[in-house]
């Protein structure tokens, strides 16, 4: 059975998250889940790490029974854990520019989707305890026909 268009979205994000590495980027990107890690599931040997967490997804319809789908996917980043807090923010930092870079190559997710748009992005780098994460926003638009 053929996978359908979001299942494609996903994985074409999947490559673009696991192709983040030196030289072409800053950080090198130890792993990629398709499924969301905790700080604490994303152990130290695991970081820097990028989950994702596809959410939902909102149809505006159109003739002829097509709809215009904007469907939401959360990342959610860690970086390694250091004693230096300001090398903690500059890696969560540059791992927060490659994100965006690396989503921004084929805004398209091969062919399947209109466009790929990073619309928020926030850290936890102020909050004092140790780790720092991120979380960032995308909305991946797509067109689908049913019933046709």
């Amino acid at each position: 059975m053929a996978k359908d268009v979001r299942e494609l979205i996903l994985d074409d994000m999947l490559a673009a998250l696991t192709a983040i590495q030196t030289p072409a980027f800053n950080t090198d990107v130890a792993n990629v889940f398709r499924t969301v890690k905790t700080w604490n599931e994303a152990r130290q040997s695991n970081r820097p790490s990028v989950s994702m967490a596809p959410g939902i997804e909102t149809f505006e319809w159109m003739p002829a029974r097509r709809a215009r789908i904007t469907f939401r996917v959360d990342l959610l980043c860690h970086v390694p854990e250091s004693t230096v807090l300001d090398d903690q923010i500059n890696d969560v930092n540059l791992l927060l520019l490659d994100v965006t870079e690396a989503l921004e190559i084929d805004p398209t997710r091969g062919g399947n989707a209109v466009m790929t748009t990073v619309v928020d992005r926030e850290t936890d780098e102020l909050d004092g305890f140790g780790g720092i994460s991120m979380r960032v926003g995308i909305d991946v638009v797509y067109h689908a026909s049913f019933g046709v």
